[in-house]
């Protein structure tokens, strides 16, 4: 209902100001790509320029591998994807007092269970069932249970099949919850215990991950480290032996088996289920991933982190359970990673200590595939009977196996979520911007701030081939305008309507205009073009790629993508709208000494970094921009996603921070928005932008920089024409 109320509200701030008799194009009459050979690629041209980028890269990273020979070529090979996964997942923290309590134990004929709760950080809860079998000599072997994305957790009745015939084989199991799943929710509304963001564990894994993500660090920091901590208590239990501990899980739980096995030597055998393939055969699959499965620019980097965590298990036993009609994990990427793992194994001398179970069954940990853990477990640990059979058991509710009074540690307990971890983070981390204190230091500051945001978002110097050409005219009244198609890459595209003010002379001032709806009859962004217009300025209208003409039904694929890369998303569509002033540039019709952009929503940030990033740009004004990277961190719940999400740039700066870069040219920023797309006021955004302020001070500009609102839309279009007077005349 709050959300509701809000955007009402931002309605009746915009419409106050519309001007009513304002003739809108048509739609059709919008469209650049119709009727042109790019029309029919259009949908899909982004995700095929990332799969070319990413296939490139992985090209080179299974060439590297040929070229692995003997075992010192793998030894050295497996230090440098250990590091590189480490240093992609975050640095581990110091260990703290796990504080374990045994809350309430089941007695049951042939075992018993015990719900433990330990913490993994301070405050921050995991809730576990340890399954101990009777009639047992002490120590035994003991299994630490991962598990997939089950709602219910541990309590799910395939995973309590696992781990009460581990018991009754006399194995120690001991099963967590996940974040996010069974007892462990994060995002709850701490009195009723009510989801806040329903669905399925992997929307609340996302909500956590694209925090870590602009942290430069990933959601699997935390997820292994629980699973590190699991390993520390078993540990502190005599009944455990220490010399033979497993781990194994599926799908989720498979993906946890492999980090762990691969990161904690203490972990002697490993045995994930229907994980185990390879990027290139999801990609070609178009399957997407969850947070903690993708790793921040690990393909550029030579490493596959949806294969070679088997890499840094080894020489440790190791069996892969598949199911060939896994949809999830394509089997033909199993088939082509196979023959490298059993390679690996054999150069180090240890070829039998790698095997694979695979069943003709789906995504599951299937019996077939228990059955082959037992024997696995059997031959390693050389402990208990070869028998594989499962007699009758009984599964529990998931009430029963609660460690916590009300079902989720939040409601129950109190303590910490994942958001709490990574402000606790941010706050270790975040960069101290101290006040310039001439212009020479400013410039020294700003400096470092556009190296790292080139850095980070892969941004390419102007080098565009561009190759542009008018598809068709357009006219709106009595403005005049080109359809014009240029090239940003070799096989990218941008649309774009060049529209020219009324009776004016050339060459024009112009303004680079990225919004996602001015492609459509939308009424506010085409009073604002009527205003550039009207101030003698042509504007140009550009759809970067994934937006507007070429958006994609599914534009979570390039954006999972091209994280992978090292050139996510946004920095892509940054190097679309450079290519727009390039293209400009060249015109002859245009002033090029007065090209500025303006963006609206996400159009806003790409034009506030497009002019930070270019100081060709003469001028940069946004209009409802989310106003600090940091208020995604500092609050628990958000709405924005992957399309802003640019890995790490809270170590080296924030918004504010690229606000100043501009400096010394105009930069309007209309009523920005909180981390909930809600317009902020001006006692909020203050303090933020202080630095902001200092740099334009620094510059000797200080008029330069102002900070609009609470704007309806006719003070919109005013603020706009002040700007364009400050720089176009």
């Amino acid at each position: 209902m709050r959300t509701i109320i809000s955007l009402l509200c931002l309605l009746m701030l915009y419409s106050s100001g519309w001007s009513q008799d304002l003739n809108l194009p048509e739609p059709d009459e919008l469209k650049v790509l119709k009727g042109t050979f790019e029309e029919k690629k259009a949908e899909t041209m982004f995700l095929e320029h990332v799969k070319r980028v990413i296939f490139a890269q992985i090209d080179e990273r299974d060439k590297t591998i040929e070229n692995l020979k003997t075992a010192d070529d793998w030894k050295n090979h497996i230090k440098y994807v250990e590091k590189t996964f480490k240093e992609i997942i975050g640095e581990f923290p110091e260990r703290t007092p796990l504080n374990a309590k045994v809350i309430d134990v089941l007695d049951r004929k042939e075992y018993k269970i015990e719900k433990i709760i330990f913490e993994s950080f301070p405050q921050f809860y995991v809730t576990c069932n340890m399954y101990i079998p009777k009639r047992v000599s002490f120590p035994v072997p003991a299994v630490l249970n991962v598990l997939g994305h089950s709602l219910n957790g541990k309590a799910r009745d395939a995973y309590q099949a696992i781990f009460i015939n581990l018991a009754k084989k006399g194995y120690i199991a001991f099963a967590m919850d996940p974040i996010s799943q069974g007892e462990r929710f994060q995002y709850i509304d701490r009195k009723t215990g009510e989801d806040m963001v329903p669905g399925s564990s992997t929307a609340e894994h996302n909500m956590g991950g694209h925090q870590c993500q602009l942290l430069g660090i990933n959601l699997a920091k935390y997820r292994t480290w629980d699973g590190m901590r699991a390993v520390d208590y078993l540990y502190t239990r005599p009944e455990v032996d220490k010399n033979r501990i497993a781990c194994t899980g599926v799908s989720g739980g498979g993906t946890m088996t492999s980090y762990l096995a691969g990161l904690d030597k203490r972990i002697n055998v490993a045995v994930p289920v229907d994980y185990i393939t390879t990027w290139r055969s999801r990609i070609e699959a178009h399957l997407t991933t969850d947070s903690e499965q993708l790793f921040a620019g690990t393909l550029v980097k030579g490493a596959d982190n949806r294969s070679d965590f088997t890499f840094l298990i080894a020489p440790r036993p190791l069996l892969v359970g598949i199911g060939i009609r896994d949809k999830l994990n394509p089997y033909w990427g199993v088939q082509a990673f196979k023959p490298v793992v059993e390679r690996l194994y054999k150069t180090l001398g240890y070829e039998d200590r790698v095997d694979f179970a695979i069943v003709d069954v789906e995504h599951a940990y299937s019996k077939q595939h228990r059955q082959a853990l037992y024997l696995w477990l059997h031959k390693w640990f050389n402990y208990g009977s070869s028998n594989t059979e499962e007699p009758p058991f009984t599964i529990e509710k998931d009430e029963t196996l609660w460690c916590t009074e009300k079902g989720q540690v939040l409601a129950s307990l109190g303590g910490k979520n994942v958001a709490d971890l990574n402000r606790e983070y941010f706050l270790e981390i975040a960069p101290d911007f101290r006040k310039p204190r001439s212009v020479n230091d400013f410039g020294v500051q700003k400096e470092k701030i556009i190296e790292k945001a080139k850095k980070l978002t892969g941004y390419e110097n102007l080098s565009m081939p561009l190759r542009p050409r008018k598809v068709g005219s357009f006219q709106w009244g009595n403005f005049n305008g080109e359809k014009i198609i240029y090239y940003s890459d070799s096989d990218i595209y941008v649309p774009a309507l060049l529209i020219f003010p009324e009776k004016i002379n050339p060459p024009h001032p112009a303004v680079v205009l990225v919004d996602e709806t001015t492609k459509e009859p939308d009424r506010n962004s085409w009073s604002i073009i009527k205003t550039i217009l009207d101030k003698r300025s042509a504007v140009f209208i550009i759809d970067p790629r994934g937006m507007g003409e070429t958006g994609i039904k599914n534009i979570s694929q390039p954006q999972i993508y091209s994280i992978m890369t090292n050139r996510p998303a946004f920095g892509m569509q940054l190097s679309d709208v450079a290519a727009a002033l390039l293209y400009l540039e060249k015109r002859d019709d245009i002033v090029k000494e007065k090209i500025g952009c303006l963006g609206k929503g996400h159009g806003g940030l790409l034009a506030l970094y497009a002019a930070a990033l270019e100081p060709k740009f003469a001028a940069s004004s946004t209009i409802e921009q989310l106003y600090t990277y940091k208020s995604i961190v500092m609050n628990d719940i958000y709405k924005y996603g992957l399309e802003i999400i640019v890995p790490g740039i809270l170590k080296y700066y924030d918004l504010p921070n690229l606000a100043g870069v501009v400096a010394p040219r105009p930069l309007l920023i209309i009523n920005p928005v909180n981390h909930n797309k809600e317009v902020i006021s001006d006692n909020v955004l203050s303090k933020d932008y202080i630095w902001t302020h200092q740099a334009y001070s620094a510059s000797g500009f200080a008029e330069n920089i102002n900070i609009i609102y609470n704007a309806d839309s006719s003070e919109v279009s005013k603020k706009i024409a002040e700007w364009l007077d400050l720089w176009t005349k």
